[in-house]
């Protein structure tokens, strides 16, 4: 049997502000399998509350959960 592991590592310092680089997809579930929840516009500024080992982060929008792809996340505006 197959077994995926995903390894959050939670921040050390404060909830880390970021803002998106591109327009992306926040989902349920880390991966591109994960459903997509909501479309989040280029500028918007997100909370980043841990970084996935596997290149899915996961943010807070709003109050509410979400997976979002690490290469879209950034701390300096587009």
């Amino acid at each position: 049997s197959v077994h995926i592991v995903r390894v959050y590592i939670l921040l050390e310092t404060d909830i880390e502000k970021q803002i998106m680089l591109k327009d992306t997809y926040a989902r349920n579930a880390p991966g591109t399998d994960g459903e997509i929840a909501k479309t989040i516009a280029s500028g918007t500024q997100i909370r980043r509350i841990a970084k996935g080992s596997d290149g899915w982060d996961k943010v807070d929008i709003n109050g509410e959960l979400y997976y979002m792809s690490s290469d879209s996340l950034s701390t300096t505006a587009p």
